[in-house]
């Protein structure tokens, strides 16, 4: 099995669009003509609202299950490097949290230029 990776200079253009999904299918199409290949393609299509509520239910969940377990840290007296790892966790998902939204705002700033 073969995996390709296709870097695209221009960072706003995604597969979804035409004048990328047209390079791809004629690479694939190349392939299986010239050498036979069976292809399987997978196509992502990254929607906003998708990403949006992921990252809103990302940081309303993580935050929400901090609150508990701040809680059940004094009930149960749990360690410090237990919480320690918990305030670390949530902290990455909100980092990651905070770049889907920025990307997601990046993509709509750059859309309403155009």
């Amino acid at each position: 099995s073969i995996a390709f990776l296709i870097l695209i200079q221009d960072t706003y253009k995604t597969l979804e669009d035409k004048e990328v999904s047209k390079v791809v299918d004629q690479v694939i199409n190349c392939l299986e003509n010239k050498f036979g290949a069976k292809l399987v393609t997978t196509k992502l299509y990254h929607n906003d609202k998708i990403k949006g509520r992921l990252a809103g239910l990302s940081i309303a969940g993580s935050i929400s299950l901090w609150l508990g377990l701040q809680w059940l840290a004094v009930e149960f007296n749990l360690s410090v490097r237990i919480m320690l790892l918990v305030d670390l966790s949530v902290m990455a998902i909100m980092i990651w949290s905070l770049i889907i939204t920025f990307q997601i705002w990046r993509k709509s700033r750059h859309s309403d230029e155009s």
